[in-house]
């Protein structure tokens, strides 16, 4: 991945400057690369069908502000003894949350199946508090969830979104960057 970003013209990411500032930043001032921040492009699909089928279980029922959401991203890779460490502090502590874990194929055993990175009985005794996503969170769904930092990153996202937002002005200046390079 490292060498075709390198020879690549710019990185097009699905989050929003609004997010990720210090990232951007970084790219551009650091790395020297180009990089378009045009999303969540998910939330493009309002239908709650869409939203239905891309998971939900878990926050309809809780009360606002009652859920912690655990997600390190894409790019985390974790060792099965810290997901471990991190389910045990989790069911030590007690509350509902939703925790979402990638793990990277690479470091997967072969016997995945068993989940050794979780602790024996974890998900049998967490089961009315917590849900584990496995692989690729359904933002859509958090976001919608009436917690408070969701809801100021709700409202953040929807207004990058919207014409003149962060990522409505990173799209057009991608699109017009791409239409200038394409007449060269």
């Amino acid at each position: 991945m490292a060498e075709s970003e390198g020879k690549s013209y710019g990185v097009i990411v699905n989050s929003f400057r609004e997010l990720e500032p210090n990232y951007a930043d970084f790219y551009r001032d650091e790395l020297g690369r180009r990089n378009w921040a045009i999303g969540p492009v998910s939330l493009s699909n309002r239908r709650s069908e869409e939203k239905a089928g891309r998971g939900g279980r878990g926050t309809e029922s809780k009360e606002p502000d009652s859920v912690i959401y655990i997600c390190f991203g894409s790019l985390a890779d974790f060792a099965d003894s810290q997901l471990k460490e991190i389910a045990a502090a989790l069911e030590s502590w007690g509350g509902s949350f939703i925790w979402v874990v990638r793990k990277d194929p690479r470091t997967e055993s072969e016997s995945e199946s068993e989940e050794e990175w979780l602790p024996v009985g974890f998900e049998d005794r967490t089961a009315e508090k917590g849900l584990i996503i496995r692989g690729w969170a359904p933002q859509i769904l958090i976001l919608d969830h009436e917690a408070r930092k969701a809801k100021e990153l709700r409202e953040m996202a929807r207004m990058a979104i919207e014409e003149g937002g962060s990522s409505h002005s990173s799209l057009s200046d991608l699109i017009d960057e791409l239409k200038q390079r394409s007449h060269v």
